[in-house]
This record gives C-alpha cells, structure tokens and sequence, in this order.
C-alpha cells in the first residue's frame, strides 16, 4: 500500500492545531488490527476555556473540557484507560491516557494520527493515513493533456497560494509537535522513515517548523517541478509533493511506513485488558456526563416552571407586525425526556390587580431544549400588564407535549446519490453538487418523518463506516430536512440512515405558576 499524507498533516495542523502543541502517541497493534495507543495531548488553555465558554463543559475547567472532548470527538475507541488531566506550569492543558480500539480502520482519535492498516499475502503495512480524521483532501491533479507550460502555470499557482499565507501558517505551526511509536504486529520486513528506538519500537517525529522549511524546500526545487510537469500523464502534485517533503524531513523519499511478516499470535490480550479497563471507564463516563441515562417524561407535566424574564411593546403597528403586549420567557423541566413541547395554552393569567392578560393572539412556541431534552425555554404572548400591576398572581394554562419510546434505524435506501433520487419515507435527494463555498459539496435530503420523530442522521461510506460530515436540520410535524456539507467530495457509495423513536406518545397536562414578577426577579417581602 503506497499512501502518503504530509501534506495531508500540514492541511489538518493548520486547520485544527492552532490551539494544540504536542502530541505523543505509542501504539501496540494486533495482527488482527485490534490494538491500543498510549497517548498525550498537551493544548493551549485558551482553546479549552473557549469551549467551556461555548458549553462545552458548563461545570468544569478548561483541563476538563479538554479531556472531555478528546473522549466525545474520538471514534472507535471500545474503552479508555487511566485518563488523566491538568496544567503544565506554562498554563498549558494535557490530557493523557490509553485508547483501545477492535479495529484500527475504525480509529479516529481526536487530534491524533492513526496508522493505516492493510494486512495482504501474509504481510502488514502500516503507513500514514490520508485524511488524519479531517474529512479534507486536497487534491491537486496535473492532466495529462495539458501541456508542460499549463501544467507549470497550475503548480506555480499552488505555490503562490502557499507563499500568501505562509506566514499565519507558520505561526500556527510554530510550536507544534507530534511524535508516533508503534510497537509492530509481526517481524520487521522493511520501515522508511520510521527509526528503531532503545525499546525495539519504530519511531516518527515531525514538528510544524520542518513542515514549513521542507515544504519551502520542495517549491524551490525547479528541476523536480518541472519533471512532474513534463510526466506525460496525470499527475496527483499533492501526493508527489508529500512523498518530497517526506525526503526533506526525513532523507528518504516515499511514504512513511513499516512492513512486517504476519505475527501468529497477539501482543497482548486485548479482550482480557479491554474487561479490566472497563469498570473504570464507565465512572469516568458518568463524572464526564456522556453516560447519563435519560428516561422518558411521564404524563405529569412539568416537575417545575418559572418566569426568567420578559418584555414589554407599548404600541402596535401593523405594517411592521409589531403588537403591543407583554412577552413572558418561561423556562421549564419535566421529569424525563420529552420529543417536541407542541403547544401552550394560557387559560388565566391573573396579575396581582386582578387584571386577566390572556391574549387571544397567544402564537406558536418555539422552544429551545438542552441536550437531554428535558428542560425547555419558550414565550408566551399576554396582554401588557397597567402601570400599577406589580407581578403575576397566577398564570394557568395546559401544555401539549411528544414522549418517544425506543429506537430504530431507517436506511433512507437510495440507490442513486443524485438530484430527484427517492427513497423510504417519501425521501427525496433535493441537491447534490457544489456548494456556495468553493470546495464543498452540499447535499439536501427531505423525508416525510415528522421532525419530532427524528433523533439523529448518519451518512456511512461504501465500507459500513460512519464518516463525520456535519449537517443543519428543519422540520415540522409533517416532514424533516437535512442539509450536509462536506469539505471535497462525498464518498462515491453512501447511505443515509435516520436514528428515529420507534413509538411516539402524546401528553396533555396543565400548569401553573403563582406568584411571579413580571421580569423574572425575586419578588420584593
């Protein structure tokens, strides 16, 4: 197997590692590609504060939401092992721990590289992996029928573009560092670039200022451009330019990888380990609250509900849909998880003047939900209170709300990935291609599952594997939309799998509230 991705690894630090300076990873690999990585994160502080702003980790430190994200963002891992976390004296957040994985070419650990795994005719390579768990592929092809001169101008034109920002590149990559050892599944049949070190295991190191310097090196290096452009055939420039880098950094010229004989018999005993692991690991789930099991709400309504603010409009006017009134903000939880809160309905809403300010104009709700869905913030619409009314006596009303029961997989079943396509459900592929941003592609399916319904959707590439594609939703209690974007290209075989509710219960249930300020302060003895 012949892959190389420096320059993969230079897109994804520019890209991810701005806040992250060191990472150290030892892997022990299986020959059946099961296996585990010792691993060390070590990021800037600002970058975890940050998600903690953006809550990511409302109850924690930065050191926390580091490590909490290193856990949420990696996929593959079966358990985790002896996690810990802190500041380094620099102010600096590391996260270190060990990952254990079934299958390598499932592994994307979060701000890490992963050796690829191809085991063929009785030997083992482990090389570098193009996508370093980014998505993003930059390609570059020199066509073959173009000329030498044409082929030139396409490669100069890269060069510019790198030369233009060389500069932030470099400051982003300054102090960056990775270093890999692998603990290899078999006898050592060839390595390039990889150094045996004291301990028997194969090593890599890269920083972010050998990148820039051999990356420099390679644009400067006329002769060998001018080769590629001479190759009387299509020539992929991003992967040559790889394999030349890799000879600046490291003296040799090709891919990173190791070539072994088969081991018959494992490293270690992955399932045995896996077992000890796990007891430990499903503690630090419950502390990190990835593993709180969330039961559905009952028919009772909301355990609690308050007014946390409000507003007031002191005219109407028409044209603009401005309508005088009083606008409550509500916030509200209920016992277990609930699938949609449809509607609200104000029966009495008494001031303390004994002013009813039940607004025949009460509108729709539109109410955000926490992660677990069960605790939700609305509006209501009531009549502006008079001047000398001081707080709420007493707000009645009954709510309207969806419970789901179970869980099921829906496979959309799309033979084709183009516009027009119908699936399950009454789907439809509503775009395909481009999208507004160069160098991304867009896809927009419509399904007739209510909204309510819909608890996540995946796209899994040709091999069964989940890929990590980010996408926005809309719906209503007729039909669900999804738009996915996608930096290059979708995978060329794909399915689109929709996680639903299997039952759907709907719940009628009063409320009230009593002796409430206007704005949500604590009323005055």
């Amino acid at each position: 197997m012949k892959r190389n991705s420096i320059q993969r690894l230079f897109i994804m630090m520019t890209v991810l590692l701005a806040g992250c300076f060191e990472i150290k990873q030892e892997y022990t690999i299986n020959p059946d590609g099961s296996g585990k990585t010792k691993i060390e994160v070590i990021t800037n502080s600002a970058m975890s504060a940050i998600g903690k702003a953006f809550g990511k980790d409302e109850k924690g430190t930065p050191e926390m939401a580091a490590a909490k994200s290193l856990l949420e963002k990696s996929k593959g891992v079966e358990v985790w092992k002896d996690i810990t976390y802190g500041a380094l004296e620099d102010g600096r957040v590391y996260v270190r721990g060990t990952a254990y994985f079934s299958d390598i070419h499932k592994l994307k650990i979060d701000q890490s590289i992963a050796p690829g795994f191809e085991d063929k005719d009785g030997q083992i390579t482990l090389t570098l992996k193009e996508d370093f768990q980014t998505g993003q592929k930059k390609k570059l092809i020199l066509p073959a029928d173009k000329s030498k001169t044409e082929r030139m101008e396409l490669i100069q034109k890269d060069r510019s573009e790198f030369l233009a920002g060389k500069a932030m590149i470099a400051a982003f990559l300054s102090g960056v560092k990775i270093d890999m050892t692998i603990e290899p599944p078999g006898k050592i049949v060839s390595t390039r670039n990889f150094k045996k070190d004291d301990k028997g295991r194969y090593a890599i190191g890269i920083t972010g200022s050998k990148l820039i310097e051999s990356i420099d090196k390679c644009y400067a290096d006329t002769k060998w451009l001018e080769s590629l452009a001479s190759e009387k055939k299509d020539v992929d420039f991003m992967e040559k330019l790889g394999e030349k880098m890799n000879e600046q950094m490291f003296g040799t010229y090709g891919a990173s990888e190791i070539v072994v004989k088969k081991a018959k018999s494992p490293l270690f005993d992955y399932a045995k380990e896996v077992e000890a692991a796990r007891p430990a690991y499903e503690e630090l789930l419950v502390t990190f609250n990835q593993k709180k099991e969330v039961k559905g709400a009952q028919g009772d309504g909301f355990k609690s509900l308050r007014v946390v603010g409000g507003s007031y409009t002191h005219e109407t006017i028409d044209d603009f849909f401005i309508r005088e009134g009083y606008k409550a903000n509500l916030f509200g939880e209920f016992s277990g998880q609930i699938a949609e809160l449809k509607t609200i309905t104000v029966t009495e809403a008494m001031t303390d003047n004994n002013e009813n300010l039940v607004d025949e104009y009460l509108g729709t709700p539109y109410p955000n939900y926490d992660k677990e869905r069960t605790r939700v913030n609305f509006e209501v619409n009531l009549k502006r209170p008079s001047d000398d009314s001081k707080f709420m006596k007493s707000m009645k009303g009954d709510i309207v709300y969806v419970v789901g029961q179970g869980q099921k997989e829906l496979d959309l079943g799309f033979t084709k990935i183009e516009v027009g396509a119908k699936g399950a459900k009454d789907s439809e592929i509503l775009e395909f291609g481009p999208g507004s941003w160069e160098g991304y592609q867009t896809l927009r399916v419509k399904a007739m599952i209510p909204k309510s319904q819909v608890i996540d959707i995946k796209i899994y590439d040709g091999k069964k594997e989940e890929t990590e594609i980010s996408h926005s939703d809309y719906g209503d209690e007729n039909s669900t939309e999804w738009t996915f974007s996608v930096t290059g290209e979708f995978p060329k075989k794909m399915r689109v799998v929709v996680t639903l509710y299997d039952k759907m219960n709907t719940f009628t249930a009063p409320f009230e509230i009593k002796n409430a300020d206007f704005f949500g302060r604590p009323l005055s003895k």
